[in-house]
């Protein structure tokens, strides 16, 4: 990025090509900078120039002396290819392609101030180099004590939390057998409260119509019940409504069988 006044100027290259090239030429560089930067600015204010390069030619739009765009080729310029380059700077696309003027070069790159500081023109380089030194050599100390200071707290810890699992071991033991117990518990209450089978059938055949109702199947397994009726014309709906009412039921369903008239009726036992 190249800086004049208040404005910046941008190139983007690939920079693995430049690694390749610097790396062919076994070339030491520290500091890079693009071609265009080392033609001379034109007289002119404003003015859109095509100039040759090492390589290929560019095409450059100058406005108030300030390069505002600029587009590389390798070869000949297409007609195509340069009204994208117009358009793309707000420029009237009809403008003709101008002559390619010859490569020059300037004696300094354009658009860097001499002013800017650099540590290599410090008089003092050595001072600022041995304060960085320690600098980096109080730092590299510290995290080393830091370091050392949370290994040994590692290891307290690590010893304290060993005493305290051997202290905390029987309560746990304690704790499994407590919680085993309970659900041993648990399961005799729920068998002990759950409804018997004479039960569930009187709730079932309290909604059933009094009569040409006949009862089919009945299948009781673990909480969930199933069973089938025969009779004349079956409304799924009635039954649903009227298990689901009742304090033993929920998730009461009713489908209609493939024979005639029959109505199998499911649901969950209440805990």
């Amino acid at each position: 990025m190249i800086r004049k006044e208040k404005a910046a100027q941008v190139w983007i290259w690939d920079e693995g090509i430049r690694r390749e090239a610097t790396k062919e030429n076994e070339a030491n560089i520290s500091h890079v900078l693009p071609e265009t930067v080392l033609h001379p600015r034109p007289e002119k204010e404003d003015i859109l120039h095509i100039g040759a390069c090492m390589e290929g030619i560019e095409a450059r739009i100058w406005k108030n002396g300030l390069l505002v765009g600029s587009r590389w080729w390798e070869g000949e310029i297409s007609l195509k290819e340069w009204k994208l380059f117009l358009v793309a700077h707000d420029l009237n696309p009809l403008i003709e392609i101008p002559d390619t003027g010859e490569m020059l070069w300037s004696e300094r790159a354009w658009g860097i101030s001499s002013k800017e500081p650099s540590f290599s023109n410090l008089r003092r380089e050595k001072l600022w180099v041995s304060i960085v030194m320690a600098l980096l050599i109080f730092l590299l100390i510290w995290q080393g004590v830091s370091v050392w200071r949370w290994n040994e707290a590692g290891k307290t810890l690590a010893k304290r939390v060993e005493v305290l699992s051997q202290e905390v071991e029987p309560l746990l033991e304690a704790r499994n057998q407590a919680s085993k117990y309970k659900e041993a518990a648990d399961k005799l209450i729920s068998l002990v409260s759950a409804p018997t089978q004479l039960e569930l059938m009187a709730a079932v055949t309290e909604k059933l119509p009094p009569k040409n109702v006949l009862l089919t199947e009945w299948r009781y397994n673990q909480g969930n019940l199933t069973f089938t009726i025969q009779v004349k014309n079956p409304d799924p709906r009635y039954y649903v409504e009227a298990y689901q009412k009742m304090p033993y039921f929920k998730d009461v369903s009713a489908e209609r069988k493939r024979k005639a008239g029959q109505l199998e009726v499911k649901m969950v036992i209440r805990e």
